[in-house]
């Protein structure tokens, strides 16, 4: 399956096999699946904001942070009946409209990567 992923390093398009236990051990433990949009799913670890994940990423909604993801996480498609499917080339520019990297987190300012695409 073709994911858009986020780690502390980069940000890219993978493939990942379509498995709990892939998805588990990408995010690093139990995975929590929220939409991102009507045909996008973001699938992050449960309890990245409990643990020692750093903040990742920025979810951004009329200009406005509504989130901050922690820890590695992947962004993926879902079909009629729910399940997990490949993201499409157009998906990248709505994912990467709608989740920045983090460069800093300090007394709850975000502070945004710049893209060269950008």
């Amino acid at each position: 399956m073709k994911v858009y992923a986020f780690t502390k390093k980069k940000e890219y398009i993978m493939e990942i096999e379509n498995t709990l236990e892939a998805k588990q051990a990408f995010v690093g433990g139990l995975i929590q699946s929220v939409s991102l949009t009507d045909e996008l799913d973001l699938i992050c670890n449960d309890e990245g904001k409990l643990g020692t994940a750093v903040p990742m990423a920025a979810w951004i909604e009329d200009g406005e942070v509504v989130d901050i993801i922690f820890g590695n996480f992947l962004v993926c498609r879902y079909n009629n009946v729910g399940e997990f499917v490949s993201i499409k080339e157009s998906d990248v520019k709505v994912i990467r409209e709608k989740l920045k990297p983090i460069s800093l987190l300090i007394n709850n300012t975000v502070y945004i990567k710049s893209r060269k695409e950008d």
